[in-house]
């Protein structure tokens, strides 16, 4: 998962007004170190689901096939932009994911850098909401962020084949060193199965601020592959890890370690 930070606006002219002499300006939204997040802010509609985040800018109209959607929902302190949900549409339906999205897996916008957004926006006469029109996020939308640092193959599961296909993915060696941090790993992946999260306010915060300690899976020795892949408090809670510097905070704690 990729954290938008720092975030700039950009009056530009897309090639399509170019080619025919007119045209309005549209606004560029980019982060800093990552790339565009949206070529035409203003035409931006926040009530959908998904989100079409960019626009064609051979055509400029909605919905064109080379547009690219993320679906953005909403924790207490960030929000996140996830795949489009495909379940149920029909092949020719399916919806291109935002590139950002595609190559990160997940991305978190902090919350007050959002309310920052807002009103710079309004000063370039673009109306923005704020964050709660967005859905709160539910299982789905952390789960994919979650296991976003994960190889794609892996990262497409669902829960249930989840530690059955990662298991058989590290060596047996690597297995038995790991057993604890896998047990572990295995309670968080059934609470996510679970959905017994729904409804609760989520954020996600510095690890340190949690008294916390993330706890990193190796997954490939030679290649150095490895995933922050959960936060363990002195007490034994065991908190979903985003990345080395985010941990899911939510009460009650997802699971406990066995002690001793």
């Amino acid at each position: 998962m990729r954290i938008l930070d720092e975030l700039r606006f950009e009056l530009w002219h897309p090639d399509l007004f170019h080619s025919r002499g007119a045209g309005v300006d549209w606004v560029r939204l980019s982060a800093s170190g990552v790339g565009v997040v949206a070529n035409s802010l203003e035409s931006v509609r926040f009530e959908a689901d998904p989100i079409e985040w960019i626009r064609c800018e051979e055509c400029a109209r909605e919905r064109c096939g080379s547009g690219a959607y993320a679906r953005v929902t909403r924790t207490a302190s960030h929000l996140l932009f996830t795949a489009p949900d495909v379940r149920g549409r029909a092949p020719a339906d399916v919806l291109h994911t935002h590139p950002l999205v595609l190559e990160h897996g997940a991305l978190a916008l902090p919350i007050d850098r959002w309310s920052a957004l807002v009103d710079r926006a309004a000063e370039e006469g673009v109306a923005l909401p704020p964050e709660t029109v967005l859905e709160e996020a539910g299982w789905r939308e952390l789960w994919a962020a979650w296991v976003s640092p994960l190889p794609p193959l892996l990262r497409r599961l669902e829960p249930r084949a989840f530690v059955e296909t990662l298991g058989r993915t590290l060596p047996e060696r690597s297995r038995e060193r790991q057993a604890q941090a896998l047990d572990g790993l295995v309670k968080l992946v059934r609470w996510f199965r679970s959905g017994c999260f729904e409804g609760r306010s989520a954020a996600l915060l510095d690890p340190t601020a949690m008294r916390t300690r993330v706890v990193t899976l190796v997954l490939d020795e030679h290649r150095g592959d490895h995933w922050p892949a959960f936060a363990q408090a002195d007490s034994g809670e065991l908190y979903p890890a985003f990345g080395a510097d985010l941990v899911l905070l939510i009460d009650p704690p997802p699971a406990r370690a066995k002690a001793g």
